[in-house]
């Protein structure tokens, strides 16, 4: 069984079966994390492809200095929270705390707050 890396090394060098491979190594996963941001299973499908499709397009840049799951969630979190700052303002008080945590624990925080605190949230969990 090839490594991740070694998959996405072949991937960078056109083959598109290796690409296959990572995305069906990854995308339920992918799929669970971004979920925690956005709460609807739609929404979540439709930005892990959104994830896979900017993790092909960046195959010929990739550089193998950490871990792949590193990279692959480090791009999920920046699609997650680009599309949490993209509908901010329509986002429900009861959405937020699903999401987020309690919107009261603090008075004065802003959405980039809480987004930074629940990002934190969840790397520390990882680790």
């Amino acid at each position: 069984m090839d490594s991740d890396i070694d998959l996405m090394l072949r991937t960078k060098s056109g083959d598109d079966g290796a690409f296959s491979e990572l995305m069906t190594r990854h995308y339920k996963g992918i799929v669970n994390y971004i979920y925690r941001f956005t709460n609807t299973k739609e929404n979540s499908e439709d930005l892990a492809q959104e994830v896979f499709l900017r993790v092909y397009r960046s195959a010929g840049s990739y550089k193998p200095e950490a871990k792949f799951s590193t990279w692959l969630y480090r791009i999920a979190t920046n699609v997650s929270l680009t599309n949490v700052k993209s509908r901010k303002n329509n986002v429900s008080l009861d959405e937020m705390s699903e999401t987020w945590g309690d919107p009261g624990a603090a008075e004065e925080d802003t959405s980039e707050e809480i987004t930074y605190r629940k990002e934190m949230k969840d790397v520390l969990h990882k680790a």
